[in-house]
């Protein structure tokens, strides 16, 4: 792909995904688009049943951790929701990553 930008959002839309794969795939497509260093921010994202509400899957913050290699990316923050004055964000948090440009295979050969 073509990256060219260096922010991209992903702001109350992961939690809407089916299931974790497309959260796994939308991230992955955000990253595709950025530029090596780029960063990636998420918001809404529930880690308890109770502040899933309207959502439809559990994202816990395990399943971004595990991530970070497949799919090329650090982890720069995870930040609670519930502290922002936002309405009652308990139990959602937001992440930022960054892409590092090395994804790790399989053969945990890193590939650019």
């Amino acid at each position: 792909s073509s990256s060219s930008f260096h922010i991209a959002l992903l702001i109350d839309s992961l939690c809407y995904m089916p299931d974790s794969q497309a959260v796994q795939q939308a991230i992955a497509n955000a990253l595709d688009l950025l530029d090596t260093g780029g960063l990636l921010v998420a918001s809404m994202i529930p880690e308890t049943l109770e502040a899933m509400q309207s959502c439809n899957t559990l994202i816990g913050r395990d399943v971004i951790i595990s991530m970070g290699g497949l799919l090329g990316y650090n982890i720069l923050n995870f930040t609670e929701m519930s502290h922002w004055g936002i309405g009652n964000q308990t139990g959602r948090y937001s992440f930022v990553l960054k892409k590092t440009g090395q994804r790790i295979t399989n053969d945990t050969v890193p590939v650019e």
